[in-house]
């Protein structure tokens, strides 16, 4: 049969890493698909959100499903049938991320996160919750497990009537766990991250623990109906190779300027990170953080404000980035964006590479219908090439303040293929963008190649596993299979 596909087993040795971030929804039915190679083709979806949101997509680039923290919608825009009431908020930084379940085809976990920033009176927190989604149901287009639907996690203090209160701040991240195969799913609140482990038997409901020398307080004004809670908000990252944690908190304390940017070092052996963190910016009020693709630096969107008789104003927006192969990583500080109308919004690292920026003016109704970009997030300064309408949205989509986040090891090496039929002969390219010196592919048929984009014809169908090693100043790459 000459339409007879080969298959490839999907042994994932780096894990999560494909094209599982191929697609994103955001801001006010906005969308992108990453899996053209000549670029982002912008499209359209359901959801409406200020802040948070996140989207997941199969290892071939094809759209699984999106949420804002309450809804799921399926690849079809429309609502999973028990895709409803989920305990997140669209107006949380983080509202929600996506992780598959490790050695499962089907399943995978919805992490959500409530809006910790205002509490009405009388009002129940919902912390952090999640649910598990089964794409063998509805038709293969999925549904949520009913049994398996806003289960609450602890990421507080029990002990603690306050923290028991609010439950935890707006901030999560995953990332793969060094055996290749589990996750780790982080989050922060007050002086304690929480590291839950991910693996094939499913969730470790009993984090790692790992309580810090930097204490964010619940920052409490009042209103006569409402708390404000100011310390929640502000972007977790994880970086690419699972080792570095960036944490924004946008307040501190009362005023605009009390925020703070720490990186801290992360174990994704055992899910502990480093009690002592660098604190990289203060006195300003950081929003979004994002590492570049070989995690050798990170940049931290900003908004600046001046207070005068207690009132703080609106003064600009700046981008930074910081080099983090640096002897003194506080001093590699570079401004590379500045703007007097440009609110500081999500920084997103995408497959081809680049950190795109999500827009929002302050004098606007609405957000913006384009993206902007740090092109060469890997070179210093300005030489990164930022570009401001670096990507047009579909007509009648706006950006707001957040974008999708991503197990950030979906941003290691990576390859792909194509033409899979018999006789055809197969094509196998990198679309991540790593540097190397050489490239060895074994092809699982006994064949190998040190060709960096190589076509390859098997002599009949069936199951291969093809891997790739890279060298790069003669040191080896882990193998990544397919």
């Amino acid at each position: 049969n000459n339409y007879l596909s080969i298959l490839f087993i999907l042994i994932f040795a780096l894990g999560y890493g494909q094209k599982e971030a191929a697609n994103w929804y955001f801001g006010q039915y906005a969308g992108l698909n990453f899996s053209n190679r000549t670029g982002p083709v912008a499209q359209k979806g359901s959801l409406n959100t200020l802040e948070g949101c996140a989207s997941i997509s199969n290892a071939r680039g094809g759209m699984l499903f999106y949420t804002d923290g309450t809804i799921i919608w399926n690849r079809n825009h429309e609502v999973m049938p028990n895709g409803s009431d989920l305990l997140g908020q669209k107006s949380s930084t983080q509202a929600a991320i996506i992780v598959p379940k490790p050695k499962s085809k089907n399943l995978y976990y919805v992490f959500t996160v409530s809006r910790a920033e205002y509490l009405e009176i009388g009002e129940v927190k919902n912390g952090i919750n999640y649910s598990i989604v089964d794409m063998n149901l509805d038709n293969g287009k999925g549904d949520v497990i009913p049994e398996s639907k806003n289960i609450h996690l602890v990421t507080y203090d029990q002990k603690d009537a306050e923290q028991k209160e609010w439950k935890g701040s707006e901030k999560i991240a995953a990332t793969l766990h060094f055996d290749g195969v589990s996750y780790w799913i982080l989050t922060y609140f007050v002086d304690t991250f929480y590291a839950f482990k991910l693996d094939e038997n499913g969730l470790d409901e009993e984090p790692v623990k790992t309580k810090v020398n930097d204490v964010i307080p619940i920052v409490v004004s009042k209103t006569n109906t409402t708390l404000v809670n100011l310390s929640s908000i502000g972007y977790l990252k994880l970086s690419p190779n699972g080792k570095k944690i960036a944490i924004a908190h946008s307040f501190t304390g009362q005023s605009s300027t009390s925020g703070r940017v720490f990186l801290y070092d992360f174990d994704p052996d055992t899910g502990k990170t480093s009690t002592n963190g660098t604190r990289l910016i203060s006195s300003t009020y950081p929003y979004g953080v994002e590492f570049s693709p070989k995690s050798r630096k990170v940049y931290v969107s900003t908004n600046t404000y001046v207070t005068n008789r207690g009132i703080s104003y609106f003064q600009g927006s700046n981008v930074y980035q910081f080099d983090l192969e640096s002897a003194n990583i506080l001093n590699s500080k570079v401004e590379i964006h500045n703007s007097t109308t440009l609110l500081a919004g999500a920084l997103q690292l995408a497959l081809d590479g680049k950190i795109y920026r999500a827009k929002h003016k302050t004098d606007a109704l609405q957000g913006e219908s384009s993206l902007a970009a740090i092109t060469k997030p890997e070179l210093n300064g300005r030489n990164v090439a930022y570009v401001d309408n670096a990507v047009s949205l579909a007509s009648g989509s706006y950006s707001n303040y957040g974008l999708p986040p991503f197990i950030s090891s979906a941003f290691l090496l990576t390859f792909d293929y194509e033409f899979t039929c018999i006789g055809d002969e197969t094509h196998f390219f990198i679309t991540s963008e790593d540097p190397y010196d050489t490239v060895l592919w074994d092809f699982g048929d006994g064949t190998t190649s040190t060709d960096p984009e190589p076509y390859h014809r098997y002599a009949s169908p069936g199951e291969y596993e093809v891997s790739l090693i890279t060298t790069l100043n003669g040191f080896e790459s882990k193998p990544l299979k397919k």
